[in-house]
C-alpha cells in the first residue's frame, strides 16, 4: 500500500482478506466480509523506494517479509548485578551502598512471549525455536548494551527508521539481554576548580531563575510537582557552588541557597498541606494514590492521577 503522503505498507494477515479502497474518499480501506485473525502492518521510510531498493535487492525489505509471521505479545523480565566477576543472587536488589562500594555490571533480560501467524493456533503465546524470528527495533540507548551478536548491521538490514531519540537498530530474537556498567559514583560528583566569574555567573542565574514558572494553587499535581523539582535543582545547584550544607551551619539570608531553599519549601509546604486546588487522595479501599483532577477526569494530570503510587495509610 502506498499512501498520498508517499508512504509505504507492507500488509500482512493471518487468513485470507479482500480489501476494498473507497476511490471516493481516498482515506479508508474495509474489508468486504468479516475477518478473524491477525493483520501486521511494516511501515516503509518515505524515499525507500525511490533509492532504488526492490523486493530483489533489498535486505531490509526481504527481512521484514521473512519476520513478518512472529510478534511479540508479553514479556517476562530478569535481571542480575555482578561485581568483580561474582554474580549476586538473580533477582535481588543491592543496596545503593553496595553498589557506590565497587563498580559492577547489571544484566536486564527481557524475554519475549510470541505468537506466529504461520501456526496452527496463533492464540497460543510460546517461547519457542520460532521466537528467534521475532524481529523488533531497539532505540539508540538498547542498542547500546545489546550484544553485537543479535543486531543487524546496515548490511543485513538497508532500510534506516528514525524516531526523536536518533536511529533505530534492528534486532533478531525474542531474548534480549541490556548489559549495564555499574560506576562508583555518588550522589553528587566531585566538583574541578571553577573560575570564579563563571560561578557568579551559574549563580546569577540560579537567582533569577527561581522567580520564574513558579508552581500556582489552581495548576495541576502533575504541573505542579515538576516545578517544585525544578526549583529543587535549583537549591541543589546552589548549594553545591556555595559550599554549604544545612547539616554543617544555618544559611545567611543572602546567601543563593538559603533564598532557593525558602522559595522550594513555601511550595513544598503548601502541596503537602494540600493547598492546591488538585490536591492528592487515599484510596483505603484499594491502597492507592488519586489526585482530585483525576478522580473526575482519567485525562486529567496527562493519565497520571489515578492509582500512579502507593502510600501507607495512618494507622488511627
Amino acid at each position: 500500500m502506498k499512501t498520498p503522503e508517499n508512504v509505504n505498507f507492507f500488509m500482512f494477515a493471518s487468513e485470507p482478506i479482500n480489501l476494498v479502497f473507497d476511490e471516493l474518499s481516498m482515506n479508508s480501506i474495509s474489508a468486504t466480509g468479516p475477518f478473524n485473525g491477525v493483520i501486521r502492518l511494516a511501515y516503509i521510510p518515505r524515499g525507500v523506494d525511490s533509492s532504488g531498493k526492490t523486493l530483489q535487492s533489498s535486505t531490509g525489505l526481504k527481512r521484514l517479509i521473512y519476520h513478518s509471521d512472529v510478534y511479540p505479545v508479553g514479556a517476562d523480565i530478569s535481571y542480575e548485578y555482578q561485581r568483580s566477576g561474582s554474580s549476586l543472587p538473580s533477582k535481588s536488589l543491592p543496596s545503593q551502598q553496595y553498589i557506590n562500594r565497587a563498580s559492577g555490571s547489571a544484566s536486564v533480560t527481557f524475554e519475549f512471549e510470541t505468537r506466529s501467524m504461520l501456526s496452527d493456533n496463533n492464540n497460543a503465546a510460546t517461547k519457542s525455536a520460532n521466537a528467534r524470528n521475532l524481529l523488533m527495533l531497539a532505540l539508540p540507548h538498547h542498542a547500546e548494551v545489546i550484544p553485537k551478536s543479535d543486531v543487524l548491521d546496515n548490511l543485513n538490514f538497508d532500510i534506516n527508521y528514525e524516531c526523536i531519540k536518533g536511529n533505530l537498530t534492528p534486532v533478531i530474537g525474542s531474548i534480549w539481554t541490556l548489559d549495564e556498567p555499574l560506576y562508583d559514583i555518588q550522589f553528587d560528583g566531585p566538583i574541578k576548580s571553577m573560575d570564579g566569574k563563571l560561578k557568579d555567573l551559574i549563580l546569577k542565574q540560579v537567582e533569577n531563575d527561581m522567580n520564574q514558572v513558579l508552581p500556582s494553587a489552581e495548576g495541576n499535581v502533575y504541573g505542579y510537582g515538576k516545578q517544585v523539582a525544578r526549583l529543587a535543582q535549583l537549591a541543589h545547584i546552589a548549594d553545591r557552588l556555595e559550599g554549604k550544607s544545612t547539616k554543617d551551619e544555618t544559611f545567611s539570608n543572602s546567601t543563593i541557597t538559603s533564598k532557593v531553599s525558602m522559595q522550594l519549601s513555601k511550595y513544598l509546604e503548601a502541596y503537602l498541606s494540600s493547598e492546591i486546588s488538585d490536591n492528592l487522595l487515599f484510596d483505603k479501599n484499594l491502597g492507592g494514590l488519586c489526585s482530585k483532577n483525576g478522580l473526575l477526569d482519567k485525562n486529567e494530570d496527562f493519565g497520571n492521577g489515578r492509582y500512579n503510587g502507593k502510600a501507607t495509610p495512618i494507622p488511627k
